[in-house]
This record gives structure tokens, C-alpha cells and sequence, in this order.
């Protein structure tokens, strides 16, 4: 449970008690994931020719996903678990976890898996960004004093002026 600022205390007691408690949870919904079998129906041929539906299995990891870690855990949104990494005892825990998450999701960047909205994931929960080099340097120019054409251009138009008056 929070303590308050009166040392009383205030909210739901935590759900996982220890950081070894955590950890196990957190290793669990890794494994889920790692160990997704995905049903597939194909289509088969005898040795006559003839096609039939066949039923398998296939192995099929699912990517790893902060808000999917949250729900496994039992929170009802991401939020809890940025409370949990805030108290000293579990930050490390979450801290491992979310570099697991990054790792993976780099390595589907790397192979081209997951485009835009991986980008997108990467920028605004891992903290990266677009890196952009501009080049300043410029080349030698010649430079004009151009404050004696002024004042040559004003004296005429102030000449024209006297003289349109005059």
C-alpha cells in the first residue's frame, strides 16, 4: 500500500509484494509469449491428386509489448506499471523488462519488420529520435559595401525631389 505524507496508508496494496514476485510474473509473460502457437488450416494433396484440409500447429512467437506486459500482470493500464518502476524495489525488475522489449523491437527494425508503427513505438516509449546532421559550413564570398549605393540613391531621389519642387 502508498504511504501518505502522514505516514498513514492510502490506496490498493500492491499486487506483487517482493521484486522476485515481479521478476517471475514478468518471465512468465515473456514465455506466453515466446511459446504462441498460431492454428493454421492448409491444403494438402494425396498422392491421386486429390486436395484435403489439413489442421496444424505452428509455432509463432508474439512480439513483446509494454501495454501486453501491463495487461499480464494484472494492471488495468501502463500507467501502474510506471508506479511500480518508481518505487526503488522493483525499478531495476521493470528496467530489465523494458530493455527485453526494446532489444526485440530493434531487432524487428533491423529486419524490417514492423514499419512505421514500430518507428513510432520505438520513438515514444524507448526514447529514441531521428538524428539529423546539418552541415553549416559555408564557402568563401565576396562581400559588398553597398552603404555608399544607398546613399548615392538617396541624394538622387532627394535631388529629384528639389527639383520637381523648385
Amino acid at each position: 500500500m502508498a504511504k501518505a505524507k502522514d505516514g498513514t496508508d492510502r490506496g490498493r496494496p500492491l499486487k506483487y509484494k517482493t521484486a522476485k514476485s515481479l521478476a517471475n510474473a514478468i518471465a512468465e509473460y515473456f514465455a506466453i509469449q515466446d511459446s504462441h502457437v498460431e492454428h493454421r488450416t492448409v491444403i494438402k494433396k494425396d498422392k491421386d491428386g486429390s486436395e484435403y484440409l489439413f489442421e496444424i500447429d505452428v509455432p509463432t512467437a508474439k512480439p513483446y509489448m509494454i501495454a501486453g506486459l501491463a495487461r499480464c500482470l494484472g494492471f488495468c493500464d501502463v500507467k501502474s506499471l510506471h508506479d511500480y518502476e518508481k518505487r526503488g524495489e522493483f525499478f531495476h525488475v521493470i528496467k530489465e523488462a523494458r530493455l527485453t522489449i526494446e532489444e526485440q523491437d530493434e531487432e524487428r527494425l533491423k529486419q524490417g519488420d514492423g514499419g512505421a508503427g514500430l518507428i513510432f513505438i520505438s520513438k515514444n516509449r524507448h526514447g529514441w529520435a531521428d538524428k539529423q546532421q546539418i552541415d553549416q559550413t559555408t564557402t568563401e564570398r565576396k562581400v559588398y559595401d553597398v552603404s555608399k549605393i544607398v546613399e548615392k540613391r538617396a541624394q538622387e531621389i532627394i535631388e529629384q525631389a528639389d527639383s520637381k519642387a523648385g
